[in-house]
């Protein structure tokens, strides 16, 4: 599989096609446009899967990194990616530091994440909507239950055999 290298290196005519693609899903009901959308929603399954087919994958869950202490998570990254911390490193704060410059307050306090913008293939969007605090259980605020059903139908459907174990359920 070829990774997606961005919209802008695609050629003209399907560019036109996304452009029209675009003006008409705009057109249909909310409901119509969540089908369309959710649809796609594991496009990229291979980008899950080869870096599993090399034994090498960190996994966390957000309950877990909620939860436990942010530095162990630094230390272990670090660890993952073959540049672990030295004993003078832990013993001068330097996980502490990172994890703190790391925090979602520092970084979504940036004056760039604050008001900068992001071109994506849809559209231009504020690089703030990346830094919305969800909490557990926010997803009811902004899918209807039958978006939540759907959308574990499609999950369990797309990950069953793929050694994943998903605890989660958007459904009550």
């Amino acid at each position: 599989m070829v990774p997606f290298n961005g919209y802008n290196y695609l050629p003209k005519t399907i560019k036109n096609v996304h452009e029209t693609y675009k003006e008409k899903i705009s057109t249909l009901p909310k409901d119509a446009q969540w089908k369309l959308a959710s649809r796609d929603l594991f496009h990229y399954q291979g980008f899950w899967f080869f870096p599993m087919s090399l034994g090498g994958v960190l996994t966390s869950r957000i309950n877990l990194v909620k939860s436990y202490l942010t530095e162990w998570h630094v230390k272990r990254s670090a660890e993952f990616m073959g540049y672990p911390f030295s004993l003078e490193e832990e013993s001068s704060g330097t996980i502490q530091k990172i994890a703190e410059l790391c925090s979602f307050q520092v970084l979504s306090n940036l004056e760039i994440n604050k008001n900068g913008m992001y071109q994506s293939r849809v559209g231009v969007f504020k690089i703030i909507f990346y830094f919305r605090k969800g909490e557990i259980g926010d997803w009811k605020k902004h899918l209807t239950p039958e978006m939540a059903a759907h959308l574990d139908k499609i999950t369990e459907q797309k990950l069953n055999g793929w050694m994943v174990r998903c605890s989660m359920t958007l459904v009550n």
